[in-house]
C-alpha cells in the first residue's frame, strides 16, 4: 500500500507514523481491511528508523487492527511487543494504555486470569497518574471479563465505577456503555425495574449521539 497523498512529502519518522495510526483508529470501524493495510504499511515504514517509540506505535495500530476483525491471539502478540517498547523507554502512561487494550482479547481468549492480572498492573500506574478516563475505560473492561465469568456482583460494581467516572470526565458514550451493560446485569440478577432504568438511559444518550442502532438495541 502506498502513503495516503497527504502524507506522501511527509518524511519517514514518528510523526508520519502517529499520523498513519490515526488513520487506523478511523478506518477500523467503516473499513478494517484498509485499516490493516495501513497498520502493515505504518509496522513497516517504522523498521526503516531506529527510534523505539515510532515502532511501538506501529504496533499498536496493527493490534488494533487486528482485534478489530477477531484475530485475538495475534493482537496480543502485538500488544506484547508495544509494551516491551514503552517500557523500554520508561513511558508509563503508554505501558498502563496498553495493558488496558489487552484485557478484552485476553478475555475473548478466554485467558481470564491473565486479562485480569493485567488489569490489576495496569489499575495501580493509572491511579498513580489520576487517569479517570483511563479507569474508567479500564473498570469497563473488567466489568467485562466478570460478566463472561457470571461473577455479576463484581462485574456490576465495575460498571458502576466506571459510569461515575465518566460522569466526571462527561463522556457521554462511556455512560451510554456502561448503563447498557450495567442493565444486562441487573437483568441477569432479576432487578427488572433498575435494568429497564439503565436501558432507558442507555437508548437516550446513544440517540443524542446519532447511534441509532445501538439505541435500538438498548430498547
Amino acid at each position: 500500500m502506498q502513503l495516503p497523498a497527504e502524507l506522501t512529502n511527509q518524511p519517514i519518522d514518528r510523526k508520519l507514523i502517529e499520523s498513519l495510526k490515526k488513520k487506523v483508529d478511523l478506518c477500523i470501524q467503516a473499513d478494517a481491511g484498509q485499516a490493516l493495510e495501513i497498520a502493515d504499511l505504518a509496522v513497516s515504514l517504522s523498521g526503516k528508523i531506529e527510534d523505539p517509540l515510532a515502532s511501538a506505535i506501529a504496533l499498536r495500530s496493527k493490534a488494533s487492527a487486528t482485534y478489530s476483525v477477531g484475530r485475538y491471539s495475534e493482537s496480543v502478540a502485538l500488544w506484547e511487543e508495544a509494551l516491551d517498547l514503552y517500557s523500554s523507554t520508561g513511558n508509563a502512561a503508554e505501558v498502563a494504555a496498553v495493558q488496558r487494550s489487552m484485557v478484552a482479547p485476553l478475555m475473548y481468549l478466554g485467558r481470564y486470569n491473565e486479562a485480569l492480572d493485567i488489569a490489576e498492573r495496569a489499575r495501580k500506574t493509572l491511579v498513580t497518574l489520576d487517569d479517570t478516563a483511563g479507569l474508567a475505560r479500564l473498570d469497563t473492561n473488567i466489568g467485562n471479563v466478570y460478566h463472561r465469568l457470571d461473577r455479576n456482583a463484581e462485574a456490576l460494581e465495575h460498571y458502576e465505577r466506571a459510569q461515575e467516572a465518566f460522569r466526571l470526565t462527561g463522556e457521554t458514550f462511556g455512560i451510554a456503555l456502561t448503563s447498557f451493560n450495567a442493565a444486562n446485569i441487573y437483568s441477569n440478577l432479576h432487578n427488572f425495574e433498575s435494568a429497564r432504568n439503565g436501558y432507558q438511559l442507555a437508548e437516550n444518550l446513544y440517540r443524542e449521539k446519532d447511534m441509532g442502532l445501538a439505541a435500538a438495541r438498548a430498547r
